[in-house]
């Protein structure tokens, strides 16, 4: 008859169920803080994406008057109707005059576009004709769901918002007759 009786070798022993437990609690404290520090990464990132969102209608509004038809000198009234437009866009940066089911719930940001018409900005390095062609454009970006009302003067709280500021150059000629 064989026997099964096992002989244990020196050394070869398993953790002992308080280094068991001492292990896991370490284990736990440290999952624990990470949990803690989770919520902080999360505004990081939607704060991140707002001001991505924000940048790049900022960036479309501008391009878009720097490429648009401003009018006959001197008025240039094509440009004016640009001049304290707001706008509505959902939370992708799309425009939402452009979809046909707009609806208040869908507004994240509301956007007002400044362009001081009759003030010249004079380029440097230039001749002191050159703000002729040349105005200032500043873009508010208010984040603002449900079509919440901003108020574009004071930039306090409820409704803070983002201020981005450019020039844009009249291309082409003046059709002055």
């Amino acid at each position: 008859m064989s026997s099964f009786t096992h002989t244990a070798r020196q050394g070869s022993r398993g953790f002992s169920l308080v280094e068991v437990t001492v292990a896991m609690g370490i284990v736990a404290t440290v999952l624990v803080a990470l949990l803690a520090l989770l919520p902080y990464g999360m505004d990081s990132i939607r704060e991140a994406k707002s001001t991505q969102v924000q940048a790049r209608i900022a960036n479309e509004i501008i391009s878009e008057l720097q490429v648009a038809d401003w009018g006959a000198s001197p008025t240039y009234s094509k440009l004016a109707e640009y001049d304290e437009a707001i706008r509505n866009y959902d939370a992708e940066g799309t425009l939402l005059e452009d979809k046909a089911d707009k609806n208040k719930a869908d507004i994240i940001y509301k956007v007002k576009v400044e362009v001081p018409v009759n003030e010249k900005v004079r380029l440097r390095g230039m001749g002191n004709d050159s703000g002729r062609y040349s105005r200032r454009v500043t873009v508010k970006i208010a984040f603002a769901p449900g079509d919440k009302a901003v108020d574009f003067q004071s930039g306090t709280y409820p409704l803070p918002y983002r201020t981005f500021s450019s020039q844009i150059v009249k291309l082409g000629r003046d059709n002055v007759k």
